[in-house]
């Protein structure tokens, strides 16, 4: 089987968010979309390790971000490669609550439409939970290109968070004439005689870069 097959599905990449005891959070998936439009529902599917993923069983209630094409990759490696549990992710952001109390960040370049959903069931499917949930609002916010997962990759140089449903194992890298550093926290691949000040992605320092080539 070759696992690159996965990759020519159409994904998008979105942020999902939200609240429970006081607490925002939210993590980057690419496994959101349209169940049925009468009544109109969606499904996201969450790594079962995610502190999203196991505050939305309790709450029950979640908020789905689209992403562009301008959403800057220290915003996806806050939310896609840091742990709330460590951080709070929302903290100095311009964030606006749903009526059922998940943030949303509608005044964001990141995000090009939010939908405010409310669980109605769910599915254990191994690693992660399938959860199913009708929208009871939808926000088309302006901004930005809807961003595809390929772009996500093949523009932004972006890489797959390890919670990812489509993570797959890096490949083993190709030779090089040059120095390659390895960022040890999110994967991300950077070619130059020393590592960069900071990760573009997930927004680790230098001292967080290994050597590979």
């Amino acid at each position: 089987m070759d696992p690159k097959a996965f990759f020519q599905l159409n994904y998008g990449v979105y942020l999902l968010s939200t609240h429970l005891n006081g607490q925002d959070n939210g993590c980057i998936i690419n496994t959101a979309c349209q169940v049925t439009s009468t009544p109109a529902q969606l499904s996201v599917t969450v790594n079962k390790d995610n502190l999203t993923c196991q505050m939305i069983k309790e709450s029950g209630h979640f908020a789905v971000h689209v992403l562009t094409e301008d959403a800057h990759m220290e915003f996806i490696g806050r939310y896609g490669f840091k742990s709330g549990r460590d951080i709070n992710k929302f903290a100095g952001m311009d964030v606006t609550y749903s009526s059922l109390g998940d943030p949303m960040l509608l005044d964001s370049v990141e995000a090009g439409a939010v939908f405010s959903c409310r669980v109605v069931s769910s599915l254990d499917v191994g690693t992660h939970i399938l959860f199913v949930a009708e929208v009871e609002d939808a926000i088309v916010t302006g901004y930005g290109k809807p961003m595809t997962y390929a772009y996500y990759h093949q523009v932004k140089k972006g890489a797959t968070p390890p919670k990812a449903s489509s993570f797959q194992p890096a490949p083993k890298q190709e030779e090089s004439t040059g120095p390659k550093w390895r960022c040890t926290v999110c994967g991300y691949i950077h070619e130059g005689e020393e590592p960069p000040e900071k990760c573009p992605v997930c927004g680790q320092g230098k001292e967080k870069f290994e050597k590979i080539a």
